[in-house]
């Protein structure tokens, strides 16, 4: 019971900073999930991570800048198309890569996001 009350407010938490940043909150689950030890892999957090995504939560948050003028859905349309059959590429490289090397992966990929972030922060 007490892993599925913390997934509750881990979740909340990061569906409020992803309405705020343009993001799922996919990065904030993932780390989460394995930093409170709700899951004990990086696999089974990928996993919820991914099924978490699919449902279509962020609507809300795209309809708000839909309405705003902020959404290109030709756009969004490839981007969703590819994100959808490379991630299916993704999860089956995942079972032949050891989960030390796919979470160190993680960790560069998410440093280098953060300095593209910074830079941009920088240029404002």
């Amino acid at each position: 019971m007490y892993r599925y009350i913390l997934a509750a407010i881990l979740a909340s938490i990061v569906g409020i900073i992803g309405g705020i940043q343009g993001n799922a909150g996919t990065v904030y689950l993932l780390a989460g999930l394995l930093l409170f030890n709700i899951v004990k892999t990086q696999q089974e957090a990928a996993a919820i991570t991914l099924l978490y995504t699919s449902v279509p939560l962020t609507l809300g948050a795209a309809w708000e800048f839909h309405t705003r003028g902020k959404l290109d859905y030709s756009l969004a349309a490839v981007c969703i198309l590819f994100g959808f059959l490379f991630s299916i590429v993704g999860a089956r490289l995942n079972f032949l890569i050891s989960e030390k090397k796919v979470v160190l992966s993680t960790a560069i990929l998410m440093l280098i996001s953060s300095g593209i972030f910074f830079q941009r922060y920088l240029n404002l």
